[in-house]
């Protein structure tokens, strides 16, 4: 940090000056580069000058951009005016003031710490050179009357107090705008009466600028302009905060001489600029303030302390323990951390001193460490000092064991260990029966948060009766008001909200009154009355909280906490910068983030805030950073709790949970187990609930995260899962009040779906079809029954007429699968065309759009009019529009060929190529690949049904998209192998493989496993395309690696004559990878082994070492491993 007390004899000028409403601030572009981006997903970004400038220039003179960037920067640089004025010349005043609004993304931007720090001084007035709105917003953010000066008719016009001078004009008004060549030469004559309040305002005040760099051409300009207009003798020392990396011996005298002293913001240390201006301006803005007091007498009475006793070859501990209880307490994290360093040093010199004067010789020092610092002994320092007292009860220090009680308990609740703090608390009150009644309140109240967070209702409302209140307390009010509403309880928690509001009000607490309106809001309908009256007082309340002086130190403490989200915003925007250099680099605020969220999440459960305080996009994101810092259980908890199902989607989604180690895996599955218990222990009482807010959050939840366990769960959890999901399913149905919008039992369908596929289980299968019986009728319910696996059941399926018809309704896609399988009985499939495509069509027939989609599984049935009707109708939507649902449409044309003219089949064929040439345009409605592949399916079938009779057409597209081929591709490798074509597959399908896009590696690993499983004869080209798969077996990237066994495994059962060849080479690439702990890539491994046991041509030695590798694959906790083990 640079050391601002080198310039108290300037700040202490600049203060005089404030204190006698004579200081300006004077703000340039820098400021507005340090404004907050509102969301990570924000891409524009604040130009500077130089590149604001260079946008201008590249539209000019494109050509040389491109070819001779040397001669365009000597063009452009240092001739910022200049260029600005052709640019307005050569396309007009709109077209510049359009680049400008791209170089200003003022709405996607929020004012950052920056603005709130240096608009908290109080300058007498504000100046800028900025055209953005981010000064106005800062200064409404904190409730401040001020005028808007841009032109010289608001001079007279507005007098509320402080004025901002924009001297460049405002973004709002384009006509204001002063950024060219001609604007600052007639500056004087255009704003007469703002050029001479200006002068004035520099001649009378002192004047401190922020966010110029010392070549900035707004700053020499001004000062240039100022010493025009001044004289020497008249002009004020003014003050300039720079990056002291700019300054140079010569540079600070050079401006010196022109009255501009440089405050130095030093970078060195820092992640960043934006974050080095934020640290390094506090301690001045601080001094400006006020707010700092008798630093240097404090910084003394440590350095002299350190002094003492860090040079002394002998150490008086009882000497160092009666200074160190008369060292002043310091908030210079500098004085902790030498402190820190000194006592690492002089602990053991503690070991000749009494039990007593050793406990006070640790007791002083625990002022300067943490409380879980270890001591000789290897003890914990807090511990060391409880044990000492409760051993030592005639030092009559009792107090003091509460208080280090106490500071045990906070420390591990500050870092998320809310059992160990309960059970601590607990154990204490055992041993001390005559705690006072306040600390026993508390513990009891860490021992609800623990059990809150364990999700044990049954504990908290055992835990009620021993809350015991001496008096009308609104923060305990609060607190069990919404202990009350997490047992489902809204009467009795509203009586103790209530009695809260009333205790704050009478109390004038305003603090404890905003507290219990957020809680009141939190169970009522925002879109009520009583909701929309709730929302205005907790904003009117607020409001006061934010005015009040001095600012309750609550109230600043919270805000001081959610700046987490602006700071995970920023890390987040470092992160996406970083990652897309592809560098490697650690950056500590993810640790601090994750610290401070501790804190927060304590301060919302100990002040009495609802847990909905901390819902929201933005706690969720801050949340997920237990998963970047492997806390993977407590990032679980953490989203069950709060409802946070995207986070359990996104960080437990399969390729992690495939990784997760064989501890980990249990440790999901037995929190998993908990959490179930739990939950279903309060359910089962006899009491009903009435409140279902909470208990909604938690059950959906948990079946989004039974179903991301499925791929690694053992045959036991299996079928502990399997009767879990089921149980819970026929619960709610019981209480749709439990999951109002569905979201639970879909989870649920989704898990039991998983269950099938992975068991293969009849009664997976019987619960499946009950489930669906139960809510067919349910629109919600039923979409989820898509995913099931149908193929998987046998056929005919009890499904009535009535049911099917209910499924047509509510989620054609699940009959869709049904009738791809082949599973309805025919009566109930005839009930199902009748529907879809009635005699006289009239009635409540499904749409023009679902008869299509559903035409290629009643296509001898229906009549061939009303069927070509459909098929044109679909041809005209593709042919008029683009939709996101092209490449589905595209799909089922393949299966509806007879009903299209060779006129069709071209058109169809220019369509597509438009399609496919769209997806290059920004946020296109289908991946290429997706449509690519659609339409070489589509040519396949039209060469089938001779309605194409050019096969060249389709080895022309191929060749033309060879790049984009999905995996569904494979379906055309007959076509190919029966056309005479000079494509050289192999070669095509390798240089898939060699591409940089994952999706496409992978895609193409898995065509070659199509191609080759067919493959008769190997050449050379198919050969290096068979060693290309095999070398991917050993890739480091897991899906890589999986997909290149699987094809594997694909060509092994295929079983050609030329595979005996290649056996000891596959063995000796994959046999000793059981060791990955990756259930997707083992699952293939599985797969490959099977197909290698059935292998007739093979050696009693490779049988052997074969069925070693199956035996591994079995004693895997994989559900999917060996269910492919076993097919």
């Amino acid at each position: 940090m640079a050391n601002w007390r080198e310039y108290k004899a300037h700040l202490d000028l600049i203060r005089s000056h404030l204190d006698n409403h004579k200081a300006i601030l004077f703000v340039g572009a820098g400021l507005s580069l340090n404004a907050d981006p509102r969301s990570a997903q924000t891409t524009e970004h604040f130009k500077t000058w130089s590149q604001f400038i260079e946008q201008l220039g590249q539209r000019l003179w494109s050509d040389l951009y491109n070819n001779n960037r040397r001669k365009f920067d000597q063009k452009v640089l240092g001739n910022y005016l200049h260029v600005a004025q052709l640019y307005q010349e050569e396309f007009g005043t709109e077209a510049f003031y359009a680049e400008l609004l791209k170089a200003i993304p003022t709405d996607d931007y929020k004012p950052s710490e920056a603005h709130r720090l240096l608009l908290s001084v109080n300058w007498k007035d504000i100046i800028t050179t900025n055209q953005d709105n981010l000064i106005e917003r800062a200064l409404n953010d904190q409730f401040e009357s001020f005028d808007v000066i841009v032109d010289d008719l608001d001079i007279p016009a507005k007098n509320r107090g402080k004025r901002l001078y924009k001297m460049h004009g405002s973004i709002e008004s384009p006509s204001t705008i002063v950024f060219t060549e001609e604007h600052y030469r007639t500056y004087e004559m255009n704003h007469p009466l703002l050029f001479v309040k200006l002068k004035s305002l520099f001649s009378e005040n002192t004047v401190v600028f922020v966010g110029y760099s010392l070549s900035d051409p707004d700053f020499k300009i001004i000062h240039g302009w100022v010493s025009d207009v001044l004289s020497r003798d008249f002009q004020r020392k003014a003050y300039a905060f720079v990056f002291e990396d700019d300054i140079d011996p010569y540079t600070a005298q050079y401006w010196l001489k022109r009255n501009i002293v440089l405050l130095p913001i030093q970078t060195k240390g820092h992640l960043n600029r934006k974050q080095a201006f934020i640290a390094e301006i506090k301690p001045y803005i601080a001094y400006l303030k006020g707010d700092v007091t008798d630093v240097d007498q404090t910084e003394s009475v440590v350095t002299q302390f350190l002094r003492r006793y860090a040079n002394s070859p002998t150490i008086d501990a009882k000497s160092m323990t009666d200074d160190l209880m008369k060292l002043p307490d310091s908030d210079d994290r500098a004085d902790f951390v030498r402190l820190q360093g000194l006592f690492r040093s002089t602990a053991n010199h503690a070991t000749d001193l009494t039990v007593e004067e050793r406990y006070r010789f640790f007791s002083a020092w625990s002022r300067f460490l943490s409380a879980f610092w270890l001591i000789p002994g290897d003890i914990k320092l807090v511990d060391y000092l409880i044990i000492s007292l409760e051993e030592n009860p005639e030092w009559d220090l009792k107090y003091k064991l509460y208080i280090y009680m106490w500071e045990k308990i906070s420390y591990l609740i500050e870092i998320g260990k809310y059992a160990e703090a309960a059970a601590f608390g607990e154990s204490f009150v055992e041993r001390h029966p005559d705690t006072p009644l306040n600390y026993k309140n508390e513990i009891t109240f860490v021992r609800f948060i623990a059990a809150k967070f364990g999700f044990d209702l049954t504990t908290i409302s055992s835990l009620m009766r021993q809350i015991h209140l001496e008096s009308e307390d609104a923060t305990w009010f609060n607190r069990l008001g919404n202990v009350h509403l997490l047992l489902g309880d809204d009467v009795t928690a509203n009586a103790f909200f209530q009695r809260a509001l009333k205790t704050a009000m009478e109390t004038r607490d305003t603090w404890n009154e905003y507290v219990t309106l957020r809680s009141m809001v939190s169970m009522t309908d925002a879109l009520t009355a009583e909701g929309q009256d709730l929302h205005k007082k907790v904003y009117s309340v607020s409001k006061k909280l934010r005015e009040s002086t001095p600012q309750d130190s609550r109230f600043k403490q919270l805000q001081e906490l959610e700046k987490i989200k602006e700071r995970w915003n920023e890390y987040q925007l470092w992160k996406n910068e970083h990652d897309a250099e592809g560098g490697l680099s650690y950056n500590s605020e993810t640790t601090n983030i994750l610290a401070d969220y501790f804190k927060l999440v304590l301060f919302v459960q100990t002040h009495g805030f609802p847990d909905s305080y901390l819902e929201g996009k933005e706690y969720s994101r801050v949340a997920a950073m237990y998963f970047e810092h492997g806390l993977i259980a407590d990032g679980v908890r953490s989203a069950i709790y709060f409802g946070r199902t995207s986070v359990i989607s996104k960080f437990m989604e399969f390729h992690k949970v495939a990784q997760l180690s064989p501890e980990q895996r249990r440790e999901m599955v037995q929190l998993a187990q908990d959490v179930n218990t739990k939950i279903q222990a309060w359910l089962n009482r006899p009491e009903q609930m009435r409140y279902f807010n909470v208990m909604s959050k938690w059950l959906t939840v948990l079946a989004e995260f039974w179903s991301v366990l499925m791929p690694i769960l053992a045959p036991d959890e299996m079928e502990q899962t399997e009767q879990n999901v089921f149980s819970l399913f026929r619960r709610i149905q019981g209480n749709r009040g439990l999951d109002a919008f569905g979201l639970c039992r879909k989870s649920l369908v989704d898990s039991m779906g998983q269950v099938l596929f992975y068991t293969n289980d009849d009664n997976a299968r019987n619960y499946i079809i009950e489930m669906l019986k139960d809510s067919a009728n349910d629109m919600r319910i039923a979409t989820a029954f898509s995913s099931v696996p149908w193929d998987l059941f046998e056929k005919p399926l009890d499904i009535s007429s009535e049911l099917a018809g209910q499924l047509l309704i509510n989620n054609f896609g699940v009959m869709y699968s049904m009738l791809s399988n082949d599973l309805l009985p025919e009566q109930t499939r005839e009930a199902v065309r009748q529907v879809l495509y009635p005699k006289d069509e009239t009635g409540n027939a499904p749409s023009i759009d679902v008869g299509f989609l559903f035409l290629r599984f009643f296509t001898d049935s229906v009549d061939e009019e009303m069927a070509r009707r459909m098929v044109e109708h679909q041809l005209s939507a593709l042919f008029e529009r683009d939709s996101s649902r092209d490449v589905d449409y595209l799909m089922v044309s393949q299966y509806l060929v007879q009903y299209l003219s060779h006129g069709d089949a071209e058109r169809l064929i220019n369509v597509c190529d438009r399609k496919i040439q769209n997806t290059e345009r920004p946020h296109p409605l289908f991946l290429k690949h997706q449509i690519v592949t659609a339409f070489l399916l589509l040519l396949n079938s039209l060469l089938q049904a001779d309605i194409l009779n050019d096969p060249d057409v389709l080895i022309r597209a191929i060749r033309q998209y060879n790049e984009h081929l999905g995996q569904q591709a494979f379906q055309l490798f007959g076509t190919l192998r029966s056309l005479p074509n000079d494509l050289n597959v192999p070669r095509i399908l390798m240089d898939g493989i060699r591409s940089t896009v994952l999706r496409q590696r992978r895609d193409y690993i898995f065509l070659s496993g199509q191609w080759l499983k067919d493959t008769v004869d190997l050449d050379l080209d198919h050969q290096l395309l068979l060693d290309m798969v095999l070398a991917g077996c050993l890739d480091s990237n897991p899906q890589i690696s999986s997909e290149s066994i699987r094809a594997v495994a694909f060509i092994v059962k295929s079983n050609h004559s030329w595979m005996a060849s290649y056996i000891v080479r596959i063995l000796n690439v994959t046999e000793g990878l059981t060791f990955r702990h990756h259930t997707g890539f083992l699952t293939n491994l599985a797969f490959l082994y099977r197909s290698l046991s059935k292998c007739t041509e093979i050696s009693e030695t490779e049988r052997e070492r074969i069925q070693a590798v199956c035996v591994k694959l079995e004693g895997l906790p994989y559900g999917n491993v060996r269910r492919e083990l076993s097919l």
